[in-house]
């Protein structure tokens, strides 16, 4: 994606949150880490071509809304949004089904564990690839301050996988 098509994509991305906020109370809102107006969902779906060798054997393509991510093979999980950093263009996802479908060659999102939160990096321009998703084991509360983790030893919580893809 060429620089300006990431700038707009983050512009459009940041006026959709603001529209979709319902009001409701949360855990803890979307943080503001930023000067700029607030990181924004997508309105609509959005693409995404596995490019990875994880991306490619487990999840395949991806589509992700502001509410949902859709597999290649059609599964799905819901998500909702509840922290993010403009800065590094990370967005933090709880993952609000309590599910671990099965993808692509029968694998799993996040080994057996189930997936608590998704995190999505935009990156910028001269990279291999344009977004990268990463996959958290965390049956906590988890903000993108407690990332990365630090120890990687505990099984209570844990980064399952990193998956990368192109627009």
């Amino acid at each position: 994606m060429k620089p300006f098509g990431l700038r707009l994509l983050v512009l459009l991305s940041a006026v959709t949150l603001a529209a979709c906020q319902t009001g409701e109370p949360t855990d803890a809102p979307i943080a503001k880490q930023s000067n700029e107006a607030s990181w924004q969902l997508p309105t609509a779906p959005q693409t995404w071509r596995a490019v990875s060798r994880t991306a490619t054997g487990v999840t395949g393509d991806i589509t992700v809304t502001r509410n949902q991510i859709v597999f290649q093979n059609g599964a799905s999980i819901q998500i909702k949004a509840v922290d993010q950093d403009l800065e590094t263009g990370t967005t933090l996802y709880q993952v609000t089904s309590k599910t671990n479908p099965e993808l692509l060659n029968g694998n799993l999102l996040c080994g057996q564990d189930p997936v608590n939160y998704v995190t999505f990096t935009q990156l910028g321009p001269k990279r291999a690839f344009d977004l990268s998703m990463t996959v958290y084991y965390y049956p906590e509360a988890l903000r993108l301050k407690d990332l990365p983790l630090r120890d990687k030893n505990d099984l209570t919580r844990t980064l399952c996988a990193i998956y990368n893809y192109i627009s």
